[in-house]
């Protein structure tokens, strides 16, 4: 048993599982390098635990937590510095915020890293799943997430976790890992990521559509103009499925994202 433990909760609907080393939890903040100058972005905040600390070191907290469960102990903080948001984050617009330092409820990581895709920020802590990290730091061919993660982030594995950090403890290791934003510009000389970063911003389009206008931005970004006859031309040559090229880049299953830029 930990010697530090802060506040303990039964499991919720929500799977969540907090965060009840005091340790742990000032080594997680202390990866984000916190300043008095920094929004931070809490997701899945629960007891409290983690916030607490953030408070300390930061200038403002934005916390999101979907259990109202929770709302007794969190408004408990009685902080001006916190803003409190009772609502789910895959669904929300989340206000301006510099950086993110959660322990993100694990069976809601994918969607949550999707949408941090769409954010800027100067850098990400996060306990998730050992197999999560995994997933974010090694290449597995036909894992969607394993392929657009490096379009969008430096993945840090910062250290492996015990079960028994969490309460209720999880049936897993878990990780922290430290995301970097990267610059669409510093992926100028990787066409393959440059190109599957532009897909997935167009995710709304039909395949075809969007990687034609994928090729386009990436010939422009380094200074080649790239004609339509020379993009009928690669997509041939890519020999995919009329299926796969009628889809909505979004609905794309790994192994059909791998098929459109593995020739790439």
């Amino acid at each position: 048993m930990f010697k530090h433990i802060i506040v303990k909760t039964e499991v919720n609907q929500y799977s969540q599982h907090f965060t009840v080393d005091l340790k742990l939890i000032k080594r997680v903040v202390g990866y984000a390098e916190l300043t008095k100058k920094d929004i931070v972005l809490e997701i899945g905040a629960g007891t409290g635990n983690l916030t607490k600390e953030l408070l300390k070191k930061s200038k403002n907290v934005i916390a999101y937590e979907i259990d109202t469960a929770f709302t007794k102990k969190l408004e408990s903080l009685k902080s001006k510095n916190l803003d409190i948001k009772y609502t789910d984050f895959v669904t929300s617009r989340p206000p301006k915020f510099d950086k993110i330092v959660a322990n993100i409820p694990y069976n809601a990581s994918e969607p949550i890293l999707t949408k941090l895709m769409n954010h800027n920020c100067n850098v990400a802590v996060l306990l998730v799943g050992k197999r999560f990290a995994t997933i974010l730091t090694t290449a597995k061919r036909g894992n969607r997430l394993s392929m657009l993660a490096p379009a969008f982030f430096n993945v840090e594995c910062l250290e492996d976790v015990p079960a028994s950090a969490f309460d209720p403890a999880p049936r897993v290791i878990s990780a922290v890992i430290r995301m970097t934003p990267i610059i669409l510009e510093d992926l100028k000389q990787n066409k393959r990521l440059y190109v599957t970063r532009e897909l997935w911003q167009q995710r709304t389009k039909k395949t075809k559509n969007a990687l034609r206008e994928a090729l386009i931005r990436y010939g422009a970004a380094i200074g080649e103009t790239i004609t339509k006859r020379d993009i009928r031309t690669v997509i041939i040559n890519l020999e995919l499925d009329e299926t796969i090229l009628g889809k909505k880049v979004v609905l794309l299953s790994g192994p059909e994202l791998q098929k459109v830029i593995g020739k790439i």
